[in-house]
C-alpha cells in the first residue's frame, strides 16, 4: 500500500469513527490500531480524542470528538468542527472496516521494520555494539504480538521453566484459603481464567404487610408462600420460587413515589431505576423504530440503561436528583376470564350513573363498589367495566386527564384499584362536595391519563391521547427516608428479570464476598489488583470490603450508611486506615459491554482483574444472551491468555434444583449458559448450608474446587463470617456434609 493509499485508509477509518459514533466501532479500532501506527496528522488527532474519551469512559459522539481536540488543541488540525463533518464523506463502510485496520497496523509495522533495519546497517557501519543490541531488541519486540504472546526460543522458554521451579518468579498468586493453595500448586497462575460460582443473594426484602397483587387477589408478603403467583413487570402471573423467613432489626427505608404511594424496604432491597438520561434513550429508540429508521448508523448500543440499586444508594441518589428517578408503570395484569352475571360495562355504567332506576336499584342492594368477582377478571372485562363508569360518570379534558369523581369512598377505592390494575398510573385526592353553598359531604377524585380506549361515546373518546409522555408511565421517587425497623421478607420469583409487582400501586422491585478475600489475598502477596462492579456500587462494594479488612461488623457499618447509628472512634479510625491501604482498585461498570470493561482493564495493566458478576452483563440487540455471554467467556479468556493477567469472574448457579433439593453444585447447575463452566481453565463452587424448612443460609459451607488446570480437584470445608465479609477454613465435618 502506498503512503497515498495509508492516508486515505487513515482518514476512512477516522471518518467512520466520527460518522458511526459507535463505542463498540471505537474500542474495536483502538485496539487494533496504535495511535503512532499513524501518519496522518487528522486521523491521529481524531484516534488521540477518541482513546481520551473512551479511557474515561465517555461514549463517542461528534460533539465529544470536537471538545476533546479543542482541549488537546488538535482541533485546527482536522479543520474544526466542519473538518470533523467534513470526514463523514471519507467513512469507510462497515463491511470494509476490518481489513482497512489490519492494512494500516500492516504497513507500520513494515516502516517500524525498516526504521531497525537501517539502524541495524548504521550500527554495523559504525561498529556501536550498543546501538545493534538496541536495535536487535526493537526488532524481536515487533515479531511478538502482544505483550503476553509471541514467539519464545527454546532458551527463553527454559529460563522461564527455571524461574518458575526455583521461585525466582512470582507466577503465582496466594488464594483466599491454604488447602486451595496446596491444591493448584501454589496459587493463581498468570495467564488463566478462573470462574467462581454460587447461588445468587436474596437481600430483597420488604415490610411483610406491603400488598401484594395475585391472580387470585390480594394477599401481602408475609402470607407468600413457595409456588404461590403473583405478577411480573410484563403483567404475567410468574411463580413464587422461594420465600424466606421474616427478618428482624434491620434498617428499613419509606420509599415515598409522585403518586403518593409507599413502600417501606430493606436497607439492601434492589430497585430497577430509569434516570433522565434512561428514559431519554428509550424514547430515542421507540421513535426509530416507528419511523423504521435503516441500522446503518444504529446507536442503540449506547443507550443508557436502567439501574439496579440497593435501597440505601436509592436513598443517596434521590437527595443528589430529586424526582430524577423513577420506575415505570407495569403492564395490565393478566388474569383468567371471569363468568359475570352482568356485562361488566353496563355494571360500570350503572355504578357512574347514581340517579338512573336501575343504579338507585344496585345502591338498594348495597352494591356501591365494584365486586371481588368483576376486579378478579381479564383484561378486557376490567377494561369495559372502566369504560362504563368513565361513559357515565367521567370527565375528559382537551388535553386528554380523566377525572371520574364519586361520593363513596369505597367505589373511589375500587375505582382507583382498576385503573392501576390496568397498569395506569393515577392518583386520588378529596374536596368538599358543596351543594347551595353548604358542605354536604366529601367528593373523591381519580384523575389519570391514558391513551388506552377507557371510553366508548364519541364525544369522550375523540379527547383521548393517542400517545402519552413519560410523566404518565413512570413513577418518580420524590423521597426516601429512614424509620423505624420493621419486620421484612424475602421472596424470589422465576420472572427472567426476577421483577415482581407490590403494593396496590403495582411497583416493580428486584458471590461476591469470596471473590472479595481472593483480590485482598492476592492483593496483599504484591498484586496489583482491578474489580469492574456491575452488581452494586462502589461505595456499596466498599463496605463489605472495609467490614474484611476493618474488622468493623457490616450490619454495623451498613446502619451507620443508612444515618441510623454511628461509628465509634475506634471503628472509624481502624476503617479509614485499612481502606487507604487495600489493593484493589474498582471500576463501576454498569451497562459496560466486554469489549468496553477488556479496554479498560488494558488500560490498567493490572495482575489480576476481576469482573463482578457475569450475567449482569448488558442484552445486545438481535443476539441471544448465550451468545453474549460465550463471546464474554471467550473474550476474557484470551485477554488472560495475551496479558499474562489472572482473570477472575464471579458467576450464578441455581439456587434449588427441579427435586426441591440444594446439593453443592455443579457445572451443569449454571446460569444461562454452559460455555461459562466449559470456558476458564479453572472453576470453583462456593456454597453454603440451607436449610430445608426455613431456607435461611448458614455459616458453614464448602469451596468445591469442581476443574483446576495444572491441580486437584476437591471440596474444601469452609465458613463464612456474614459479619466481617470473610471466608475462612475449618475443620472437616462429615455429618452434615452427609445430610447435604
Amino acid at each position: 500500500m502506498s503512503d497515498h493509499r495509508s492516508i486515505r485508509a487513515e482518514r476512512a477509518l477516522a471518518g467512520a469513527l466520527v460518522y458511526q459514533q459507535s463505542d463498540a466501532l471505537a474500542d474495536q479500532l483502538l485496539e487494533v490500531v496504535a495511535i503512532p501506527d499513524l501518519t496522518d496528522p487528522v486521523a491521529r488527532a481524531v484516534f488521540t480524542a477518541a482513546s481520551s474519551l473512551r479511557s474515561d469512559g465517555v461514549s463517542i459522539s461528534m460533539l465529544g470528538l470536537a471538545e476533546r481536540c479543542r482541549a488537546e488543541g488538535s482541533l485546527d488540525t482536522v479543520g474544526g468542527e466542519q473538518g470533523l463533518d467534513a470526514l463523514t464523506a471519507e467513512a469507510a463502510s462497515l463491511p470494509t472496516i476490518n481489513q482497512l485496520a489490519r492494512d494500516v497496523k500492516r504497513l507500520a509495522l513494515f516502516r517500524r521494520r525498516t526504521h531497525v533495519a537501517f539502524a541495524l546497517n548504521a550500527a554495523a557501519v559504525e561498529g556501536d555494539d550498543d546501538a545493534w543490541q538496541q536495535a536487535e531488541a526493537e526488532l524481536q519486540d515487533l515479531d511478538r504480538p502482544s505483550s503476553g504472546g509471541g514467539y519464545l526460543t527454546p532458551h527463553d522458554i527454559a529460563d522461564r521453566l527455571i524461574d518458575s521451579l526455583s521461585g525466582a518468579d512470582p507466577v503465582r498468586w496466594p488464594w483466599p484459603l491454604p488447602h486451595l493453595n496446596q491444591l493448584s500448586g501454589g496459587g493463581a497462575r498468570r495467564g488463566q481464567l478462573t470462574g467462581i460460582f454460587g447461588p445468587s443473594s436474596h437481600g430483597k426484602a420488604l415490610d411483610i404487610e406491603t400488598p401484594v397483587p395475585t391472580p387470585s387477589g390480594w394477599t401481602t408478603m408475609g402470607a407468600l408462600e413457595a409456588g404461590d403467583r403473583v405478577f411480573g413487570l410484563d403483567g404475567n402471573p410468574t411463580t413464587v420460587t422461594h420465600a424466606w423467613p421474616v427478618r428482624h432489626d434491620r434498617p428499613c427505608f419509606e420509599v415515598e413515589f409522585s403518586d403518593g404511594a409507599t413502600i417501606v424496604a430493606d436497607a439492601d432491597h434492589q430497585w430497577t431505576v430509569w434516570t433522565a438520561n434512561a428514559r431519554a434513550s428509550e424514547v430515542a429508540i421507540a421513535r426509530r423504530n416507528e419511523r423504521g429508521r435503516s441500522t446503518r448508523n444504529d446507536q442503540r448500543h449506547k443507550r443508557t440503561r436502567p439501574q439496579t440499586v440497593t435501597t440505601t444508594r436509592l436513598a443517596e441518589m434521590v437527595s443528589e436528583s430529586p424526582s430524577r428517578l423513577s420506575i415505570p408503570t407495569c403492564a395490565p395484569v393478566a388474569r383468567q376470564a371471569a363468568d359475570l352475571p352482568i356485562d361488566p360495562y353496563i355494571l360500570g355504567y350503572w355504578l357512574g350513573d347514581g340517579h338512573t332506576r336501575a343504579a338507585r336499584r344496585l345502591r338498594k342492594l348495597g352494591v356501591k363498589h365494584v365486586p371481588e368477582l368483576y376486579m378478579n377478571g381479564s383484561i378486557e372485562q376490567r377494561l369495559h367495566l372502566l369504560q362504563g363508569i368513565v361513559d357515565s360518570d367521567g370527565t375528559i379534558s382537551k388535553s386528554g386527564q380523566i377525572d371520574i369523581s364519586v361520593c363513596h369512598a369505597q367505589l373511589a377505592c375500587d375505582v382507583l384499584d382498576l385503573v392501576l390494575s390496568l397498569g395506569i398510573k393515577s392518583t386520588i385526592r378529596t374536596r368538599p362536595a358543596i351543594l347551595n353553598g353548604r358542605r354536604v359531604g366529601t367528593v373523591w377524585r381519580v384523575t389519570f391519563t391514558t391513551s388506552m380506549p377507557v371510553a366508548r361515546l364519541a364525544r369522550k373518546a375523540d379527547r383521548l391521547r393517542q400517545h402519552v409522555s413519560g410523566k404518565a408511565t413512570n413513577r418518580f421517587v420524590t423521597a426516601v427516608r429512614p424509620v423505624e425497623s420493621r419486620p421484612v421478607r424475602c421472596i424470589a420469583v422465576d420472572a427472567p428479570d426476577r421483577l415482581f409487582l407490590v403494593g396496590r400501586e403495582h411497583i416493580a422491585t428486584h458471590n461476591s464476598a469470596f471473590l472479595d478475600c481472593c483480590l485482598q489475598s492476592m492483593g496483599a502477596a504484591g498484586a496489583s489488583c482491578l474489580l469492574f462492579v456491575n452488581e452494586m456500587t462502589v461505595e456499596e462494594r466498599a463496605e463489605r470490603i472495609a467490614a474484611n479488612l476493618a474488622n468493623v461488623p457490616f450490619s454495623t457499618i451498613q446502619r451507620a450508611s443508612a444515618g441510623q447509628a454511628k461509628l465509634s472512634q475506634s471503628q472509624a479510625s481502624r476503617l479509614i486506615d485499612a481502606m487507604a491501604n487495600q489493593p484493589v482498585g474498582m471500576v463501576s461498570c454498569a451497562g459496560w459491554n466486554i469489549e468496553q470493561i477488556i479496554r479498560e482493564a488494558r488500560r490498567r495493566q493490572a495482575d489480576i482483574v476481576a469482573l463482578d458478576i457475569v450475567q449482569k452483563l448488558p442484552f445486545v440487540a438481535g443476539v441471544s444472551r448465550t451468545q453474549v455471554l460465550e463471546d464474554a467467556v471467550q473474550r476474557l479468556d484470551a485477554f488472560a491468555k495475551d496479558t499474562g493477567a489472572h482473570v477472575l469472574f464471579a458467576g450464578q448457579v441455581n439456587r434449588q434444583r427441579a427435586d426441591g433439593t440444594f446439593p453443592i453444585p455443579g457445572i451443569a447447575d449454571i446460569k444461562d449458559c454452559a460455555e461459562l463452566g466449559n470456558g476458564p481453565d479453572n472453576v470453583l463452587f462456593v456454597w453454603r448450608e440451607q436449610d430445608r424448612q426455613t431456607l435461611e443460609m448458614e455459616p458453614e459451607g464448602v469451596v468445591r474446587v469442581a476443574k483446576y488446570r495444572g491441580g486437584r480437584l476437591e471440596t474444601i470445608d469452609a465458613i463464612f463470617n456474614g459479619e466481617h465479609q470473610r471466608w475462612a477454613e475449618r475443620p472437616a465435618i462429615d455429618s452434615w456434609r452427609a445430610a447435604a
